[in-house]
């Protein structure tokens, strides 16, 4: 049985597939994680507009924290087993979170929940 010889052109091609593929899955899982957040963020409060109050109160009181405190004090998710439960629903593998430590977990987290916080206040 000959070997076919493939041209480095047609590797870069394939790879440049997989990249995409993954760059593809991660944005979804992405996604995931931010709908997520932000069905978090709406219920900080018993209504949506009393909830949009308190985001924007956090975002002008603590203008210089990532997720401007709405994670540690909004009553969004706080330990870290319901965090990394999170990541795996919304895609990530659970070998890849379980490699993470504690903070890098919270610390992801909170870039998520500004994230979100950004993206929220943006649309009205």
């Amino acid at each position: 049985m000959a070997i076919k010889k493939t041209t480095t052109s047609k590797v870069k091609a394939v790879k440049k597939k997989v990249v995409k593929k993954r760059n593809v899955k991660l944005e979804s899982v992405e996604l995931r994680v931010m709908t997520a957040i932000k069905r978090q963020l709406y219920g900080i409060l018993d209504t949506r507009a009393y909830s949009m109050q308190e985001i924007r109160r956090y975002k002008r009181d603590y203008p210089a924290e990532i997720d401007y405190r709405i994670a540690q004090d909004g009553n969004l998710l706080v330990y870290i087993e319901d965090i990394r439960r999170l990541y795996e629903k919304s895609g990530y593998s659970e070998r890849t979170i379980s490699r993470l430590s504690d903070v890098e977990v919270w610390e992801m987290y909170l870039r998520h929940v500004g994230a979100a916080v950004r993206t929220v206040l943006e649309k009205k």
